[in-house]
């Protein structure tokens, strides 16, 4: 469940790198 969270976190993170 946590892996779940993490990679939910990096994918955000990622979409606010690219705006």
């Amino acid at each position: 469940m946590m892996t779940l969270l993490l990679i939910m976190f990096r994918t955000t993170l990622k979409k606010v790198l690219v705006k």
